[in-house]
């Protein structure tokens, strides 16, 4: 059996060549945990919008470099924040565990969740973030 391994920004992509079908496996990029509050958040959510963020979770776990426009550093913070929308603008604060930056991390940690309504959400759900972040270590 004749297998090729290909690597390339540290993805896997095995081809059979005997069988003539293409598998694709993504080596898992990070490691993403989540706090209990998280958890509270994203059990509270639709299913609708839980099948939206877990494909948005998929992609930080397989995909090394993430479009700003799924994942955005926060200003004057070292926490991160994962944008979508469905009917409302969801916001997941994470933290970056083993380096400052996104793109070389290996472990993501999921904080908190919730709706963007207006700014000062912003300043509110970052501080309960770094709340948790505190808790935890």
């Amino acid at each position: 059996m004749r297998t090729k391994y290909y690597k390339s920004f540290k993805y896997f992509l095995l081809i059979n060549i005997n069988y003539c079908n293409k598998f694709i496996t993504f080596a898992k990029m990070r490691t993403i945990y989540r706090s209990m509050e998280f958890d509270l958040f994203y059990n509270s959510l639709s299913n609708k919008v839980q099948n939206k963020l877990d494909y948005a979770l998929n992609i930080i776990s397989e995909i090394k470099i993430i479009n700003s426009k799924l994942a955005k550093k926060l200003k004057n913070t070292n926490l991160y924040e994962l944008r979508f929308y469905i009917e409302n603008e969801y916001r997941i604060i994470l933290f970056t565990i083993d380096h400052e930056s996104l793109i070389e991390s290996n472990e993501v940690i999921l904080l908190n969740g919730f709706i963007k309504k207006s700014t000062k959400d912003y300043k509110k759900e970052i501080h309960k973030a770094q709340r948790i972040l505190n808790s935890l270590t």
